[in-house]
């Protein structure tokens, strides 16, 4: 919206007469993700901001959007395991009308090569781990996956009983020649389990 502003005098009297104009909003024609060799459009849109005009709609569009969206393609990447991925957008104007593309370099994917838990003595996976583990030989690693590891472990210790247990997670690459080959080890404390008393 333009704002412009006027200073009238009259006699003795001054009054300030503001004038609002509504501009065009701006229409955003076509919102497009390219390069995203591995992962689908159709996964990856639902978490752009940014979104085309459609019947009811000149859609929606500004840099903060824009940032936000670029921030998400990138943490969706980097869950799935693209621990370099870049992604760069970018707007094309045109008139009252927008084109949005954000460009998309995977890079390489990380991949669990060996993984392994120690410390899981008494407990077995079947109970800290009922629904399994997001991490697996083969599968993409990412610390998105290790921290729902982490979390899942942690509540299925603590409901079992095991008040201080604890989880700690290492990983590294397989060769200098290839950092994107991971051996992870979970490491997992017990601690003591705490029976409940009954009164």
């Amino acid at each position: 919206m333009k704002v412009e502003s006027q200073l009238k005098t009259q006699n003795a009297d001054e009054t300030v007469v503001y004038r609002l104009t509504k501009e065009k909003k701006h229409k955003v024609d076509q919102v497009q993700i390219s390069g995203n060799n591995t992962l689908p459009s159709s996964e990856l849109s639902p978490h752009l901001a940014v979104q085309k005009k459609h019947l009811f709609s000149p859609g929606k569009f500004s840099d903060q959007l824009l940032r936000a969206s670029t921030k998400n393609l990138t943490a969706v990447y980097q869950s799935e395991g693209f621990s370099s991925v870049q992604v760069t957008p970018t707007v094309i104007n045109r008139g009252q009308n927008v084109q949005i593309l954000f460009r998309v370099k995977e890079g390489p994917r990380d991949i669990v090569s060996s993984f392994q838990v120690e410390g899981a003595d008494t407990l077995p996976q079947s109970q800290y781990a009922p629904n399994g583990l997001k991490l697996q030989v083969g599968k993409p690693y990412s610390q998105a996956n290790v921290e729902a590891d982490r979390a899942s472990i942690s509540a299925n210790y603590l409901q079992a009983g095991y008040l201080n247990s604890s989880f700690r997670e290492t990983a590294s690459s397989v060769s200098k020649s290839d950092p994107h080959h991971v051996n992870v080890v979970y490491h997992i404390y017990e601690g003591q389990k705490f029976m409940q008393q009954s009164y």
